[in-house]
């Protein structure tokens, strides 16, 4: 079968799933790392370096995820959007704590990350009719 130029934007998305699907567990990495630097005490700087990673990894998905969504499903991506931008709006007031190395906006990036997590890598993935994560969730404190 030959497809046209629009059906081969179509059936290749400019960016994979796969690579979703490896951002997602970039981002569950991030957030175990944030948790336990808190939970653990590691001392300040440690905490400061995961919450960094664990933004920047988000913010970097949401960009691959919105070419993703463009590609496969407009009426998603409108939805998609919204809840994206209140992440991101979160992100942004926490932003200037971060810099000046509060603890205390790292640890409502914690808070704000597990709500995400919890709310978009199983709600909104489930509901899309597209599955993001993969078939089993990793053990540990996200599933509490």
């Amino acid at each position: 079968m030959i497809l046209t130029a629009q059906e081969e934007n179509y059936a290749r998305p400019a960016v994979a799933l796969g690579l979703l699907n490896d951002e997602h567990s970039e981002i569950y990495r991030s957030f175990a790392a944030l948790d336990e630097a808190i939970a653990r005490g590691r001392g300040f700087s440690s905490i400061m370096v995961a919450a960094e990673d664990l933004t920047q990894i988000m913010l970097l998905h949401f960009i691959h995820e919105v070419q993703f969504l463009e590609k496969i499903s407009a009426a998603v991506l409108k939805e998609h959007r919204k809840a994206e931008m209140q992440v991101l709006n979160g992100i942004g007031r926490l932003d200037s704590g971060l810099r000046r190395c509060e603890l205390s906006a790292a640890l409502r990036l914690r808070s704000l990350c597990k709500e995400w997590i919890q709310g978009h890598m199983y709600s909104e993935s489930d509901n899309c009719g597209i599955h993001l994560v993969e078939n089993e969730r990793e053990p540990g404190r996200l599933q509490a």
